[in-house]
């Protein structure tokens, strides 16, 4: 090899290390910034100031909807790789459930909660708006349509609503799951915002998370009774009544933690 081809090699090797460190850096600075601003919307937004509070007349109440479906499922990568657990090894190595089995489980536990007239969505939204008349503010329900039932509203500019603040509620994930070799447990994401109606500024996010055996930072984490854990899906299935109280045993969790927030306006 020629002295010239050999410092050209040597020249386009540095280049690649260079290049290839920046880009594992630019990585590393991308998920920082992803894990800072998911602090900062889970911390630093989840409760409602005081002196806010006091101006607090007239609420507006939308959400949240009827889950469409109850799923039920062995396992969630997602999840247990986004709060730092460790999973069903079984499940990386695609040992589990299929998703044919997943849908057919969804399916027949959704029918079972049919069957027990679970309607979590329109009944958490009672009984929210009931603690909150019972705090003497006055409630209307807004009926706004969402793109995607089960996230929060895109946008909250413009909205014609005869209230103060709205307070968007939804139920973003409502399923039977388990981990490891706990027992199936409920397990919720439910998101509450309030936000001005003039002004469109967020005043509280709030994030929950329902689940017996997982802690979510920046989460507001709430623990079902230790009796809706089933050991199988069959038995999840076999007992619909105390599943679906599993599910609605988070309604008074979540007014809880709402009233405690409006209450300061009082």
């Amino acid at each position: 090899m020629s002295p010239a081809a050999f410092l050209s090699r040597k020249a386009w090797r540095e280049r690649r290390c260079r290049s290839f460190g920046t880009s594992w850096w630019r990585r590393i600075s991308a998920v920082a910034t992803f894990f800072l601003a998911l602090l900062a919307t889970g911390c630093a937004s989840q409760h409602l100031d005081a002196e806010t509070a006091k101006s607090i007349k007239r609420i507006a109440l939308a959400g949240p909807e009827n889950p469409s479906r109850y799923a039920l499922y062995d396992t969630d990568i997602g999840m247990a790789l986004m709060t730092g657990l460790a999973v069903n090894p079984g499940a990386a190595a695609g040992i589990g459930p299929t998703p044919t089995e997943s849908t057919r489980q969804d399916a027949t536990l959704t029918e079972a909660m049919a069957s027990q007239n679970l309607h979590l969505g329109d009944e958490m939204r009672v009984a929210i708006a009931d603690a909150l008349r019972q705090l003497g503010f006055n409630v209307i329900q807004a009926d706004i349509a969402r793109k995607r039932p089960s996230k929060m509203l895109e946008s909250y500019k413009g909205l014609a609503v005869d209230a103060d603040v709205l307070l968007d509620v939804s139920i973003e994930k409502c399923a039977y799951t388990r981990r490891l070799l706990f027992d199936f447990g409920p397990s919720l994401i439910i998101n509450a915002r309030l936000v001005e109606v003039q002004s469109a500024k967020e005043l509280f996010l709030k994030m929950y998370l329902y689940n017996m055996h997982v802690t979510n930072w920046g989460f507001v984490n709430l623990r079902p009774p230790e009796r809706f854990g089933f050991g199988s899906p069959k038995e999840v299935l076999a007992h619909p009544e105390l599943a679906a109280e599993g599910f609605r045993a988070v309604i008074p969790m979540i007014v809880d933690d709402l009233r405690t927030e409006f209450a300061k306006a009082r």
